[in-house]
């Protein structure tokens, strides 16, 4: 019973809230898999308009992922990462270290920290490692390894009290880091140990030299600068003065001032062809106010309009979701969607710090599953008594408005409005306008739950 109780609480919590980025449609939906050592597995399925259940079945596994439909296009990969990197991987062919190599400085400097700790640790140690066995080499043919006779003849060793490998690494580390000699110490009886000296000094201060600065510049590289300029979690479609408008949300979570910044956007689509080959293009998009200056939260907006690579696009549904206007051209229409339906919305900033003055950029990419049709951003601005003040909690939060699920061009074309995305009612709520199927549950039911724990 505890449990249970404990449960209720944290699904009435959890799911009463409003989501940031709703998907479409009005519906929230979460599923949770708990298993314990009686290889019991609970499922739940959630709902803010339905019934709550919690089935508890024991020893269930889930069932294996169903072949894709016939006719149904595959799921693609995206073409850059949320957080801005690429899913591009290059296959070695010949000659593939050179452009590397050849600008090792460069090479460095974009190597993770943990390799090129790496690196800089094994550049010292065989180093290190290298001059020993010079030095064990030069007293093993100077006869010091030997115990000196009795009465001190001879002419002196190369390095003083240098009878082992071990002691000759430990002349060789003294020496490369500038620690001072104490018990061994180089000799003028050997020119060759002199003249090692002198090329292990000269040496260490060429290693330390890039080690300081490959770390200073991966310190002060603009990446970092540009992991606190984040976008919104999705991009929205609404209507702004009668047009159909694509934006997002663009923040510096720093809150430093930027001096300069340009917004970029491009549309990516890629198509793979029978033979395999991948064909990839790229159009940029026209927009509104492409000079930010990043004082507060800005909205980046992109009119779907004629000229537009989006101007055709709608949002996915048919049936009674999409109403086909014009009969004439509903094949038209489908090869249209076809091509204009899959796509990646690459968006940057590029921007020059106040502090530094170095030019850095932040990106990230939307799919179609992330551009959210009929929802806006809510106000983050608020008049305060020293100022404006930004609200970065509402940073990703959206509320629904009413916008006609048509393209940009049937818009245009005065189209009777069909379908919309808006709120139910005044008092709050998302969803669609369209009447929900099914039976309407009681609100005083709850949440019911049905479980064997």
């Amino acid at each position: 019973m505890p449990f249970k109780k404990h449960l209720h609480t944290k699904l009435s919590s959890t799911f009463n809230r409003p989501p940031p980025c709703s998907p479409p449609g009005g519906r929230r939906s979460a599923r949770v898999k708990m298993s314990s050592a009686g290889e019991e597995r609970v499922s739940i399925d959630t709902y803010t308009s339905t019934t709550t259940t919690v089935h508890t079945l024991a020893g269930h596994r889930p069932p294996p992922p169903a072949p894709p439909r016939p006719g149904r296009r595959p799921r693609r990969l995206r073409f850059m990462k949320r957080d801005g990197r690429f899913q591009v991987v290059f296959r070695d062919g010949r000659g593939s270290w050179s452009p590397y190599l050849l600008d090792i400085y460069t090479t460095l400097v974009e190597t993770r920290w943990r390799l090129m700790l790496l690196l800089f640790s094994l550049s010292y140690i065989l180093s290190w490692l290298l001059f020993a066995l010079l030095y064990w080499l030069m007293a093993y043919a100077h006869g010091d390894l030997a115990p000196p006779p009795d009465g001190g003849g001879g002419g002196g060793p190369c390095v003083a009290n240098v009878r082992s490998f071990t002691a000759a690494f430990l002349f060789s580390m003294e020496t490369q880091a500038t620690i001072g000699y104490g018990f061994r110490g180089v000799t003028e009886n050997c020119p060759a140990a002199v003249a090692a000296v002198t090329v292990q000094s000269l040496l260490s201060c060429l290693v330390d030299t890039v080690v300081i600065g490959v770390v200073v510049a991966k310190m002060a590289s603009a990446r970092p600068r540009a992991l606190t300029v984040g976008f919104s979690r999705c991009a929205v479609v609404n209507l702004r003065d009668g047009a159909l408008c694509l934006s997002w949300r663009l923040g510096d979570f720093r809150g430093k001032q930027v001096v300069e910044g340009v917004a970029r956007a491009q549309v990516v689509r890629y198509v793979t062809r029978p033979s395999g080959a991948v064909e990839v293009s790229y159009r940029d998009l026209e927009l509104l106010d492409r000079d930010v200056v990043l004082a507060t939260p800005a909205t980046v907006v992109h009119r779907l309009g004629p000229g537009s690579p989006l101007y055709r696009w709608r949002p996915e549904g048919k049936g009674e979701e999409v109403e086909v206007l014009r009969e004439e051209e509903e094949e038209e229409e489908e090869e249209e969607e076809e091509e204009e339906g899959e796509f990646e919305l690459v968006v940057s900033f590029t921007y020059t710090g106040d502090t530094t003055g170095t030019l850095h950029q932040a990106r990230t990419s939307y799919a179609v599953g992330d551009i959210r049709w009929g929802q806006r951003f809510q106000d983050m601005l608020r008049q305060g008594p020293k100022g404006l003040r930004a609200d970065y909690a509402l940073f990703n939060q959206t509320s629904w408005v009413p916008v006609p699920r048509l393209s940009a061009e049937q818009l245009l074309r005065g189209a009777a409005p069909g379908p919309t995305e808006g709120p139910r009612d005044p008092r709050g709520g998302t969803g669609k306008t369209q009447r929900p199927r099914g039976p309407r549950p009681d609100p005083g039911q709850g949440v019911v739950q049905e479980a064997r724990l």
